[in-house]
């Protein structure tokens, strides 16, 4: 039976203390199979767990959010992927935080963060520097250059997170990113 939105907005996604974690997972199996549900449904899914999951002190909610994020950044060929990814890296970061990392778990391996925000690095921090000192300067950064400055600007922020708690790991790369200012985010 498809999900219709409207139905669900009433029932089922607002995140409500008398839902059970279980009729969540079981909705988001029926969401995850149903592969003619909208962007809308998928990111309503991220929003309405994802809530719940930063309210909740059990991790079973966590997973159950990183799935949501899951199933937004493969929809139409990743065109959310930014997005959920990146709520997906809050939410670890967040449970990271309350909870510590632990090496291998699915959701609080901090190594799993860092390894995002490496992978994702369109160029260097000195590449980085560079567009810093030019944004500030007389020459104009192009739109791309800019959204690329944004995202790591968002990413860096997260990493920045971790470092914070004492739960970044030893790596030299992360250093030179964690030097860097003035990046938009």
């Amino acid at each position: 039976m498809p999900i219709i939105c409207t139905e669900l907005a009433a029932e089922r996604v607002a995140p409500r203390a008398d839902v059970p974690l279980e009729q969540w997972d079981e909705w988001l199996r029926e969401l995850e199979a149903d592969s003619s549900a909208s962007g809308f449904e998928r990111l309503m899914a991220l929003e309405a767990v994802g809530a719940r999951a930063r309210m909740e002190i059990d991790l079973a909610w966590a997973v159950l959010a990183i799935r949501a994020a899951a199933l937004l950044a493969g929809y139409e060929g990743g065109r959310y992927r930014h997005i959920a990814e990146l709520e997906e890296m809050r939410l670890r970061v967040r449970w990271i935080e309350k909870l510590g990392s632990r090496s291998a778990d699915s959701v609080l391996d901090r190594e799993y963060v860092a390894d995002w925000f490496v992978g994702g690095l369109p160029f260097c921090s000195c590449v980085a520097k560079k567009m810093t000192v030019r944004m500030d300067g007389d020459e104009p950064l192009t739109a791309q250059e800019l959204r690329n400055l944004r995202q790591i600007g968002s990413r860096l922020a997260l990493v920045r997170q971790l470092n914070a708690c004492g739960e970044l790991p030893q790596r030299p790369e992360l250093g030179a990113w964690l030097e860097l200012d003035g990046l938009p985010g």
